[in-house]
């Protein structure tokens, strides 16, 4: 469903919700190392590594013992939308919004074999 007015607009839109979060060390600024505040301490708080295995699954608002993530529940009809988004840092560097999709576990970086469950 499209939006067409700004009343169809505000109607979808929920209260701010503040994400706080542990920040990267100096040492991976440093480095110029990525850095995901997924299982980082703050609110919300921090996610659990999942034991999914190698195969995976998707991350859906079903998965409500899933932390670290902006909460949000899906529309009944239609599609959602991010209506406004404000950022700030505590050092140096680029911050990325990233919808993350898909999760696994077990993989093993040393391997030069395909891996699967």
């Amino acid at each position: 469903m499209a939006i067409t007015t700004l009343d169809g607009a505000i109607a979808g839109m929920r209260a701010p919700q503040p994400f706080m979060k542990v920040g990267v060390t100096m040492a991976a600024v440093a480095a110029q190392r990525a850095y995901t505040p997924w299982y980082a301490t703050g609110n919300p708080g921090a996610s659990t590594a999942t034991a999914v295995g190698v195969n995976g699954e998707a991350v859906t608002p079903a998965l409500g013992s899933t932390g670290g993530r902006i909460l949000r529940t899906n529309p009944v009809s239609g599609n959602a939308h991010l209506a406004r988004l404000a950022l700030n840092a505590t050092s140096a560097g680029t911050l990325w919004l990233i919808d993350r999709l898909w999760q696994n576990s077990g993989l093993v970086v040393t391997s030069t074999t395909a891996q699967d469950a």
